[in-house]
């Protein structure tokens, strides 16, 4: 499902933007209680861009609207809800930082049987933020993203995804990436429905398209389902 939808954070020119990476945390918890990850250890400064990736398992149908935050100033990006044996929703927040940020919190979900996990990246030097694709997929635990083109140098690549299924949380339910990215955190979370996630990014340095290779983890196989999301920063 390609969107190309293009959100704009400054007058800056993207042609002359270096966009980079400041850094990354993750948390997770289940019985859909409210999640915090702490991000007082990254330097993020006024007119950064926060990504958040928020991933639930839960299996009661199309829940993305109750994906929030507590932190004012996010918006959503795009949402997506993988419908198989095992369900997962997936939705991507951003905002425009102030410089104070030290944590992004999630509300409680509604449904306790749910596992839940945040990921944040922050990013540097970016005017533009364009969604490429929100791609849904089933039968499979291995995201499958469509790729960005017509990029420039000082571009970055961000992706992000998220599978359901009921395999527990140990290392061999977390994705593996296909190598080719800059950056890369997973996580994994057990409950009644569990959930995978994973979010990364790649620099633009020569290339004018690139797709990520497929991430794998080791789920529920053919009653699985996920969600992926490819984006540009510039």
């Amino acid at each position: 499902m390609s969107i190309f939808n293009t959100i704009a954070f400054a007058a800056a020119n993207p042609a002359f933007n270096i966009v980079t990476f400041v850094g990354s945390a993750q948390a997770g918890n289940n019985n859909g209680v409210s999640v915090t990850v702490d991000i007082s250890s990254i330097d993020v400064q006024s007119g950064d861009i926060i990504i958040v990736h928020h991933t639930v398992g839960e299996d009661n149908g199309d829940q993305t609207s109750s994906m929030t935050l507590t932190d004012s100033g996010f918006a959503s990006l795009t949402t997506g809800y993988g419908n198989d044996t095992y369900d997962v929703n997936h939705k991507i927040h951003y905002k425009t930082a102030d410089g104070t940020e030290t944590s992004v919190v999630s509300d409680a979900f509604p449904t306790a049987s749910s596992s839940v996990i945040l990921q944040v990246m922050v990013f540097r030097s970016a005017s533009t933020l364009t969604l490429i694709s929100t791609d849904l997929g089933t039968n499979s635990d291995d995201p499958v993203f469509t790729g960005a083109t017509g990029l420039i140098v000082g571009n970055m690549v961000i992706c992000a995804a998220s599978t359901g299924h009921i395999s527990g949380e140990s290392a061999s339910q977390e994705y593996t990436s296909g190598g080719d990215l800059d950056q890369f955190i997973t996580d994994a979370e057990n409950d009644s429905e569990d959930c995978t996630a994973g979010l990364g990014c790649k620099a633009i340095i020569a290339q004018t398209s690139f797709t990520p290779a497929q991430w794998t983890m080791t789920g529920n196989g053919t009653a699985s389902s996920y969600v992926a999301s490819t984006m540009v920063l510039s």
